[in-house]
């Protein structure tokens, strides 16, 4: 744990592949997703500040008041999009260092989120990565039509945690808002900024919840 570092947790989503279920609420048997993510991210920082939907502040704060975890917590307001969320987040932040999760990977293994930061911290900026096992050949298509081939050695899926230089991260999201720029993701942002990222081979499955039949009450590590 260091206070230098400081968790980010994005939980604003809606949840629409989830009948409009918000993750953060969801059930995992004795506690919520909220409450499980939260905990494990405490593990490996000193404060945590979780974005969720506006109306459903009062009810985080209570979820992580049950488990006696607020007073290390903060919830915020989250965006209209992963970006603004994640902007408001590092706005919210203290501390030169980041560690971004999300609440719909509440799997994630203990060693992957030590790796992260462990390559993070060397490198300056991490992701948790799978590589894409690609045996058929890859095209990039528009309107139904090929438009390039590409190259199936070398792909990932990007995933989280993630872990950045704050001061870094929050400047790569002011430049892509000036530039009227949105990414589906942090790393996206982060490279066109120019930030180098080091991709972490993930060990465990790293399962992202986006519909009902992903989280079953005995899937917990």
């Amino acid at each position: 744990m260091n206070a230098d570092e400081t968790g980010l947790l994005l939980g604003a989503g809606r949840g629409m592949r989830l009948g409009g279920r918000e993750k953060a609420f969801l059930d995992l048997g004795n506690e919520s997703v909220l409450q499980h993510v939260a905990a494990k991210m405490l593990r490996w920082v000193d404060t945590l500040v979780v974005a969720v939907q506006a109306g459903s502040i009062a009810a985080a704060e209570a979820e992580l008041s049950a488990k006696g975890l607020m007073a290390r917590c903060r919830v915020i307001a989250g965006g209209d999009s992963r970006q603004d969320s994640l902007m408001r987040l590092l706005e919210a932040a203290q501390g030169n260092w980041v560690l971004v999760h999300e609440v719909a990977r509440p799997f994630t293994r203990a060693e992957d989120f030590e790796a992260v930061m462990q390559a993070g911290l060397l490198h300056g900026a991490a992701i948790l990565a799978r590589e894409i096992p690609a045996r058929d050949s890859i095209g990039r298509a528009e309107g139904g039509r090929l438009k390039a081939c590409v190259e199936r050695r070398g792909l990932y899926f990007m995933q989280t945690p993630q872990v950045y230089r704050r001061e870094a991260i929050l400047a790569a999201h002011h430049a892509a808002m000036r530039a009227g720029l949105s990414f589906s993701s942090t790393a996206a942002v982060a490279l066109h900024a120019g930030i180098e990222v080091h991709l972490v081979p993930a060990r465990g499955e790293n399962l992202k919840v986006t519909y009902p039949d992903d989280l079953p009450e005995t899937r917990r590590e």
